[in-house]
């Protein structure tokens, strides 16, 4: 396990935490229900910034990669986010 997975890192929430985390060093894990929107964004990111640790991939994948997990969809979506990940998150 490695990084930070920001679950939801390609929304306005996400995506702060996740530029303001890289900008300090960590490696940070962009999850979405969408991995290519988050590989985009990270490869826009590393573009931006480079040398920063950022990578795109699935909720599932985020999740099961990260030392960490911060949740950041809206309300509405945390039953269906926490859902997918509950394999990755259990224990």
């Amino acid at each position: 396990m490695t990084g930070i997975a920001i679950l939801g890192g390609t929304g306005a929430l996400g995506g702060a935490l996740v530029l303001r985390l890289a900008k300090a060093g960590h490696e940070v894990l962009i999850g979405s229900r969408d991995p290519e929107k988050a590989r985009a964004t990270a490869a826009g990111l590393i573009e931006t910034l480079p040398g920063v640790h950022v990578h795109g991939c699935g909720l599932a994948d985020a999740a099961d990669r990260a030392e960490l997990c911060v949740l950041t969809v809206p309300y509405a979506a945390h039953a269906e986010t926490l859902s997918a990940v509950r394999a990755q998150l259990a224990g």
